[in-house]
């Protein structure tokens, strides 16, 4: 995990470094009036609090879609959309008698995100194929943790995350990469679902 985060972070500064000693005179805006971006993202790491003892189930996965419907404020363009992130984690605990397993319990934890996101672009001197963005997401987390015994999921709400199910909301700072003009891919730090995310964008 800790060389897969490097390789993650290098390959951000790579972007970054590139995009800013690779400065054109003329250059196209990729997110203009009309367009809608639809965003798919995997994150290393999940943000919602639960205890050090539990194993991620499935990790932070997303959606999210970014419709321009303003063009030139400022130094860049608006655009509005919504967000979903959602992932699992577990922890187990078993009484053991001569190598044997006599009884399993644990927790099983769900964490799920849904909110409006809005989404500043920058138009400034960047490579054709590079969108550098800022976003803030305003969202309602809904935190559950499940007890169960003998891995019967018994369905009773035990909420042992002392956060719970709250509102929330983050500031999240990305970059996409066009490898074609309706495919690019992306990364993003931010506080939402997962501190650093990667994936793939669809222009539609």
């Amino acid at each position: 995990m800790k060389n897969l985060n490097l390789k993650f972070v290098a390959f951000l500064a790579t972007i970054l470094i590139t995009s800013t000693l690779n400065v054109r005179d003329s250059f196209a805006q990729k997110f203009t009036d009309g367009d809608i971006d639809f965003n798919m993202g995997l994150g290393i790491f999940r943000t919602f609090a639960i205890g050090s003892e539990y194993n991620i189930g499935i990790p932070p996965i997303s959606i999210s879609a970014d419709y321009c419907f303003m063009e030139d404020i400022g130094i860049g363009n608006i655009g509005l959309g919504g967000f979903i992130g959602f992932s699992t984690a577990k922890e187990e605990h078993s009484f053991t008698y001569a190598n044997q397993v006599l009884y399993e319990y644990g927790w099983k934890n769900t964490a799920l995100i849904i909110g409006a996101k809005g989404t500043y672009h920058f138009n400034i001197n960047l490579p054709d194929n590079i969108d550098l963005y800022g976003s803030v997401i305003l969202y309602y987390m809904f935190v559950s943790d499940k007890y169960y015994e003998d891995g019967d999921y018994s369905g009773s709400s035990n909420n042992v995350n002392p956060f719970g199910s709250r509102p929330g909301g983050s500031l999240v700072a990305g970059v996409k990469y066009y490898f074609i003009d309706d495919l690019a891919a992306f990364v993003e730090v931010g506080y939402s679902i997962s501190i650093f995310t990667f994936g793939v964008t669809l222009k539609i």
